[in-house]
């Protein structure tokens, strides 16, 4: 699913995503993966809906990370202060973690919810916090990042943590 995310797919992501998924219930990351290609395929209430199932598999930073898409995707669906609300609930879960999930999808939160100093905070501690690269790799092909691109801060990180 993820080589189809990274091609703008989401057709074939949602499938293969959505086969994943169905071949192992209780795999969260399936789930959670399932619901962002729901998303990025223009069904978001598919997805929210993926990640309400999800909730019930999770427990501490994984049920924190959820409740974070959840927010990052109520806002995305226009309800603001429903998705500022959630993220209140579960922003000391969230903020001071040094798991690199977390710190990368609040990264995408605050690209979303804004202000735009936090959001490259967390970038630098989520790229900070990665040992493989994943998060670059990710960062290449994330749509929600592509107002960021052309920033001198964003083309900064990428020069740093991008080798």
């Amino acid at each position: 699913a993820h080589s189809y995310l990274a091609k703008g797919d989401f057709e074939n992501a949602e499938k293969y995503a959505e086969k994943a998924s169905r071949n192992s219930p209780s795999n969260l990351s399936a789930m959670i993966n399932l619901a962002i290609t729901q998303k990025k395929n223009g069904k978001m209430q598919k997805a929210f809906q993926t990640l309400n199932e999800a909730k019930g598999l999770a427990d501490g930073d994984e049920l924190a990370n959820i409740e974070l898409i959840i927010a990052g995707y109520t806002i995305l669906n226009g309800n603001r202060e429903g998705g500022m609300e959630i993220f209140n609930r579960i922003k000391s879960l969230v903020e001071k973690r040094h798991n690199v999930i977390l710190a990368i999808n609040h990264a995408w939160f605050r690209s979303i919810a804004g202000p735009s100093k936090v959001f490259y905070s967390e970038l630098e501690r989520a790229l900070s916090l990665d040992k493989d690269g994943w998060v670059v790799r990710w960062l290449r092909y994330e749509q929600d990042m592509d107002k960021y691109r052309e920033e001198p801060e964003f083309k900064r990180l990428m020069e740093i943590y991008g080798k």
